[in-house]
């Protein structure tokens, strides 16, 4: 089981750039949906987003 904390992406983690885009495309299974999300509403890739893991970082 990958944690959801992991440094480095797993097979089934996206990384993108920020939320503040307000949709996306899951590149595993195509299908669109907001960024809210942390994972795909269809294959349950899990979406990693490069701006708050730099935020997490600070400290």
């Amino acid at each position: 089981m990958r944690s959801q904390h992991s440094k480095h992406p797993g097979p089934s983690d996206i990384l993108l750039p920020s939320r503040a885009v307000k949709a996306l495309t899951c590149p595993h299974c195509w299908t669109a949906q907001r960024t809210e999300r942390d994972f795909c509403c269809r294959c349950g890739a899990a979406f990693r987003y490069l701006d708050e893991e730099r935020g997490a970082r600070v400290g």
